[in-house]
């Protein structure tokens, strides 16, 4: 049942009468009750704390961001916090929450808007899962190898195959956004996110080191330019040899510092 939301319906709303919201234009379904209910109808002990109601709120707020185009401003927080039940301390630490992983952008002074996580998002929290690894560096590194130089092997394989790509843009792009669009033009888009997230982590984890060298850039550009190349002309083998050499070789660069 989809009801409009007034300060009864978001009552109804945390008592768990009902599991619906609206916001114009976007209903949104409460994951569960934002307070669970023992068999004897009180809260339990371990769930009726904030952390349950941050949970919940969590939950809440995270249908109606999926279900919202990116760009959507949330209402402003006394209404949202209304229509969900729940206090603003609990509403701020789950749209916190939310922007940490890039569903929403933080605008202080100008409200939330709805978003999509990008690489660097998704690859925030794989880092900091990683910090204990000694050799997370290398391991990351060793994964890239496995995986990218068939990625680019495959996007040389659709290019024969007649499926174009354009890179002009890419060439003037981040090395990740270059990276997610040779994943991308091996036609797995799946590939390209998880690309992006492990140039993100090559990085971002500890022992990484970047550089704004204008001679390692220029090193970077000609290797992509004879990946492209390779890619264009079909050549698989190229393709492949192409990209695990430029992996090697960033490889190298990343933990320069530490050699």
């Amino acid at each position: 049942m989809e009801l409009s939301l007034g300060t009864r319906c978001s009552r109804r709303i945390a008592r768990g009468q009902i599991d619906r919201i609206e916001w114009p234009a976007y209903t949104c379904r409460v994951v569960r009750p934002l307070i669970s209910k023992g068999r004897s109808g009180a809260p339990p002990q371990d769930e009726a704390g904030a952390g349950s109601a941050v949970a919940q709120a969590c939950d809440a707020l995270f249908t109606f961001v999926r279900s919202a185009p990116a760009g959507t401003g949330l209402p402003p927080e006394r209404e949202l916090a209304a229509r969900l039940g729940v206090s603003r301390t609990t509403l701020r630490i789950a749209v916190d929450r939310l922007a940490l992983l890039g569903y929403l952008r933080v605008r202080h002074g100008s409200g939330s808007v709805v978003a999509r996580p990008t690489a660097a998002d998704l690859a925030t929290p794989f880092a900091t899962a990683v910090l204990d690894v000694p050799r997370a560096v290398e391991d990351v590194s060793a994964l890239r190898l496995l995986v990218e130089p068939e990625l680019a092997a495959s996007a040389a394989r659709s290019a024969r195959s007649g499926t174009a790509t354009r890179w002009d843009a890419a060439l003037d792009a981040s090395d990740q956004e270059f990276h997610q669009q040779v994943a991308r033009a091996s036609g797995n888009e799946v590939a390209a996110q998880v690309v992006g997230v492990l140039v993100g982590l090559a990085h971002t984890v500890p022992g990484a080191t970047g550089s704004g060298d204008r001679r390692l850039a220029r090193v970077t550009a000609q290797h992509h330019l004879a990946l492209i190349s390779a890619i264009e002309d079909g050549d698989e083998e190229l393709a492949r040899e192409s990209m695990a050499l430029h992996l090697r070789w960033e490889a190298r660069r990343l933990t320069a510092t530490r050699e």
